[in-house]
C-alpha cells in the first residue's frame, strides 16, 4: 500500500518493482466530498497523478495508461476539473461512467485494448453502450428483494450532472482500430504549471482547468 501523494514512496515502489506497463486508476472520486474539500482532490487527482507519471518516466516504464471512470468533458465540478487536468498531464485512457454500467470483464478487456492500441499522448474514450436509468436499477433491485423499499428523490448534489457528456463542444471523437474505442484531442498540461500552482498557494483555483 502507498499514498500517491508521497512522491518518494511512489518512487521507491517503482524502483523496487520496475514495472514495464502501468495502469493508473487511483483517485478521489466522491463528488460531494470534493466539492467541500477541493484541495484534497487537487492533491490526489492531479499532483498524485503527476507523481506516478514522473516515477514512471524516471524508471523506464514503456506504457502508461491513466484510467478515469468519468469523462471530463465540459467539466463543472471539482472532480471533473481535476480529472481533466490529470488527463492533460500524460498518456490517458478515459472510460465513460455516470449511468452507464459494464461488467468487470468487459471493462478490463476494453482498458487493456486501449492500452495496446493507444499512441503516446492519446486520449481514448470507451463506448459504454446505452445508458441505464438509476431508477430502473433501483426498481429491479427492490423487486428482487421481495421487500417494500421506498424510493426517495433527493435531486442533484452540488457538482452533479444528470447526464454524462462524452465529448465537449470543442471535442470530436475519431474512430480507432477498435469499434468501441474513439480518439479525442485534449490540450496538454505541462507538469511545471501544476508544480507552480502547488507551490504558490494552498487553495487551488480550478476554474482554468474546466475547458
Amino acid at each position: 500500500m502507498a499514498d500517491i501523494r508521497e512522491s518518494d514512496v511512489v518512487d521507491r515502489v517503482f524502483r523496487v518493482h520496475r514495472p514495464e506497463v502501468v495502469f493508473h486508476a487511483a483517485a478521489l472520486k466522491h463528488l460531494p466530498m470534493l466539492e467541500q474539500y477541493p484541495d484534497e482532490g487537487w492533491k490526489t487527482n492531479v499532483l498524485g497523478t503527476l507523481n506516478v507519471l514522473e516515477a514512471a518516466r524516471r524508471h523506464g516504464v514503456k506504457h502508461f495508461v491513466n484510467i478515469s471512470t468519468g469523462k471530463a468533458a465540459d467539466a463543472t465540478s471539482v472532480l471533473g476539473k481535476t480529472k481533466r487536468a490529470a488527463a492533460g498531464l500524460g498518456h490517458t485512457c478515459r472510460c465513460g461512467s455516470g449511468r452507464f454500467f459494464m461488467t468487470i470483464p468487459e471493462a478490463s478487456e476494453l482498458v487493456i485494448q486501449a492500452g495496446a492500441i493507444g499512441d503516446p499522448g492519446d486520449v481514448l474514450v470507451l463506448d459504454m453502450g446505452e445508458p441505464i436509468r438509476i431508477l430502473d436499477v433501483a426498481k429491479r433491485l427492490i423487486a428482487k428483494s421481495g421487500r417494500h423499499v421506498p424510493i426517495v428523490y433527493n435531486g442533484l448534489r452540488p457538482g452533479e450532472k444528470l447526464h454524462e457528456v462524452l465529448f465537449s463542444a470543442s471535442e470530436a471523437g475519431t474512430p480507432s482500430s477498435h469499434p468501441l474505442i474513439s480518439h479525442v484531442q485534449v490540450p496538454p498540461l505541462h507538469p511545471m504549471a501544476v508544480r507552480h500552482d502547488a507551490r504558490s498557494h494552498v487553495s487551488v483555483d480550478l476554474r482554468e482547468f474546466g475547458g
